[in-house]
């Protein structure tokens, strides 16, 4: 993520992610991790988000964007 959100996420909050087809739609996703740095060539870091998918309606590999509403 940009580096402008940095300390500004909470672990184990659920964000909203639009995905792409084939679904079209919009989830949950659950941040699970942050990593404590911020790479410097590109200005942003890593964060590991979880997605239930007990059905299995979202295949690997698809399109996602999350949609930030933080301050």
């Amino acid at each position: 993520l940009p580096d402008r959100y940095f300390g500004r996420l909470e672990t184990g909050r659920s964000y909203e992610v639009r995905v792409a087809a084939p679904l079209n739609g919009t989830v949950e996703a659950t941040l699970r991790r942050v990593d404590p740095e911020i790479e410097p060539a590109s200005r942003s870091f890593r964060c590991v988000f979880e997605i239930a998918n007990p059905e299995r309606t979202l295949p690997a590999g698809v399109t996602c964007r999350l949609t930030l509403d933080v301050e």
